[in-house]
């Protein structure tokens, strides 16, 4: 087909539409929705041939041209049927129409492709545009009315919206029986926003246009008013913890659902409300900052979490949206930022400083309310963030103590994770955050034991610096989270132990975990927690829950338990998997986190290592890791039989990896002595 490219504009009208927060959904989904536009819009394409209409897919949406004089009805009709089917199906679809002119060229696939003013303005519309409501230009509402096709449709409550390159431009909420449709808080008019969202009982929505209307006029009477009864309407996201194990598809209470309406007035007057664009950063790792967000509007994305880096990919290591709070942990340690928090789309938060909750919200009841329910909620995120980055509670993996299950050996990482989910929701109420008087020079555990009623229990740094008066050379910080006293009569007691304070900037801060909650623990986790903790006071916490990952085939199973079982006998920690993979299975999650988990990985090599595709890929997963980790962890061999030590028994990456060899005098006790010697590299 030769190139059409014409001088000659023609009036067209133009349907759009596009699929909100679509790329945060998964991909059955993200399927799911994108077949069904094509056939709404397909069944069209079929009817009226493509001379009458053309289709330019976006991924989640597109635009639909239809190219008839009498486009009327069919547009209309196209209009109102993605909007019923969005608002059935709770698919946040924006829908936008404009009239207007298009030249047309032989697009790359030998259809037409239009082109010109009427794309670019409707590419903008779209941009305007909410799952909230249909909008339309005063282009597409003449042409529609002056058809005369039936009352099908309602054009409503017009607005002026500025336009970059054109004069301001009239556009028009397009409504059909039973399908109502709002401006959806696009726009200059706060107080219509304010109304459209009380009528929607969207309480988001009314927060963040009740205190852009206070910031105007901070006595508005209406305002004080909706704010009585909104506080029922405030829902969280799903329930998230800091390292995102899993995503839930219920709604969450948010601890705002639960505040007098004092309460909330307090609050929402207290806070100040900051907006971002998409693609902005909030604020960055190691910021200073005492702030804390709640999100109004939007998506907030978590990146670069304790300055882990960005990985091989875009993805933020969690995402946080209407209802979340985030920042809390600056806000509650004193510390600078611990992520970058960056803007996924627009938003809008309202940032509370923990100098202005302390002090000048806590003057009125209501106010230290809400600071009791605010203090409780971010202890709970502390309790959290600290058990997450503790190898001796939970770690990074998901794999400490507080995940041990009775059938510990076979418990999947499903079980692990709602056993540690549950060990939080008991220690949390035996846990909070004790603040160290500014000025200390020593600390002991006289000190914050002043601050708990019954002292028994387990004391960590969570923010500041100390040494140990006994180690000068030894420095705990709190971002490390170690542990500065054990005090657990009925499961360990460790030695009273002073420190010296360091003197920075930051506020010293200690977390207590009572007693009573760790007692109330089961008994496989109560057993970790006694192993771990033996040695714990005074140390920076080991970074890995195991010492090593024992990698080796089925057929030499029987002599490899017999090095798990001597290793675990001599204290070393052993990450052992004898579960059965199914036939052709890689690498499960099972075993990526027990080789991330593990500081060493230990080959036990063998003819039947290397007649195995599955234990040499295993190995070679862990060699990649081995290059990637920032603190080079480390690959071992051991040789089970002295008859197999030749190159051509290990792999070819693994023949200059130093080797030991179980069967000779003396090299197991070096591999023991080895393994012990936690943190240090192999020479």
């Amino acid at each position: 087909m030769p190139d059409v490219a014409t001088t000659t504009l023609r009036q067209v009208a133009v349907v759009s539409c596009d699929i909100e927060g679509h790329s945060a959904e998964g991909a059955d989904k993200q399927v799911e929705r994108v077949r069904k536009i094509n056939r709404i819009v397909g069944a069209r394409v079929v009817r009226l041939g493509h001379d009458g209409v053309a289709w330019s897919s976006g991924g989640d949406g597109g635009h639909v041209v239809f190219f008839r004089e009498d486009w009327q009805r069919d547009a209309v009709d196209l209009v109102e049927e993605l909007r019923r089917w969005a608002l059935a199906t709770g698919v946040p679809l924006r829908i936008t129409a404009h009239h207007g002119a298009v030249g047309e060229i032989t697009g790359a696939d030998g259809r037409r492709q239009p082109v010109g003013d009427a794309m670019n303005f409707a590419g903008w519309l779209l941009s305007l545009a909410t799952s909230a409501g249909v909008v339309v230009s005063e282009e597409f509402r003449r042409e529609v009315e002056a058809a005369d096709i039936g009352p099908v449709a309602v054009f409503e409550r017009a607005r002026l919206f500025p336009h970059r390159d054109l004069p301001p431009r009239l556009l028009y909420l397009m409504t059909f029986p039973g399908l109502p449709s709002a401006w959806g808080g696009r726009g200059q008019d706060d107080r219509t926003a304010f109304t459209d969202s009380r009528g929607r009982a969207d309480g988001w929505e009314l927060l963040y246009y009740a205190k852009r209307i206070w910031q105007v006029n901070s006595n508005d009477k209406e305002v004080t008013a909706a704010l009585a009864g909104v506080t029922g309407k405030l829902r969280s996201s799903p329930e998230r913890v800091a390292d995102t194990d899993g995503d839930g598809d219920a709604e969450g209470e948010s601890i705002f659902s639960v505040l007098r309406p004092g309460q909330l007035n307090e609050l929402l007057r207290l806070g100040q409300l900051v907006e971002r664009t998409a693609g902005e950063i909030v604020c960055k790792f190691d910021d200073p900052g005492d702030s804390l967000f709640l999100i109004l509007r939007g998506r907030v994305g978590v990146y670069n979490f304790e300055d882990e880096g960005y990985g091989p990919t875009a993805e933020p290591r969690h995402v946080q949206t209407v209802g979340d709070i985030v920042g809390e942990l600056a806000y509650a340690l004193g510390r600078n930022r611990t992520a970058d928090l960056v803007a996924l789309t627009d938003v809008a938060l309202l940032s509370f400083n923990n100098d202005d909750i302390r002090v000048r919200l806590a003057q009125s009841r209501q106010g230290r309310l809400a600071v009791d329910l605010l203090e409780n909620f971010v202890n709970e995120r502390v309790l959290e963030h600290v058990a997450q980055s503790a190898t001796y509670l939970v770690g990074p993996n998901g794999t400490g103590p507080l995940s041990s299950v009775d059938d510990d050996l076979g418990a999947s990482l499903e079980d692990r994770r709602a056993a540690w989910r549950e060990a939080l929701r008991v220690l949390e109420e035996h846990s909070h955050l004790i603040p160290v008087p500014k000025g200390a020079v020593d600390l002991d555990v006289v000190l914050p034991r002043k601050s708990v009623p019954d002292h028994h229990g387990l004391y960590i740094l969570t923010s500041g610096v100390v040494r140990p008066v006994d180690e000068p050379n030894v420095t705990l910080r709190g971002t490390d989270c170690p542990v500065l006293w054990v005090d657990l009569p009925e499961l360990i007691t460790g030695h009273p132990k002073a420190y010296e304070v360091v003197r920075d900037d930051t506020a010293m801060k200690v977390l207590y975990i009572g007693a009573d909650g760790i007692n109330d623990l089961s008994v496989p986790q109560r057993a970790a927690l006694k192993a771990k903790l033996r040695d714990a006071a005074g140390r920076k916490p080991d970074d890995y829950e195991f010492d090593v990952y024992l990698c080796h085939t089925k057929r030499d199973e029987p002599l490899v338990r017999e090095i798990r079982d001597r290793l675990t006998a001599a204290d070393v920690r052993c990450w052992y998997d004898d579960t059965e993979l199914e036939p052709g299975t890689l690498i499960t999650e099972k075993i990526q986190v027990g080789l991330r988990s593990s500081r060493y990985v230990l080959a036990c090599a063998s003819a039947n290592f290397m007649a195995s595709e599955w234990a040499q890929r295993e190995f070679g997963y862990a060699l990649h890791l081995d290059v990637k980790r920032r603190d080079r962890p480390q690959a071992l061999v051991l040789m089970l039989n002295e008859h197999d030590d030749k190159d051509d028994a290990l792999p070819p990456l693994a023949r200059d990896i130093k080797r030991l060899h179980y069967r000779r005098d003396g090299d197991f006790e070096k591999l023991v002595s080895l393994l012990l010697r936690r943190g240090e590299p192999v020479r």
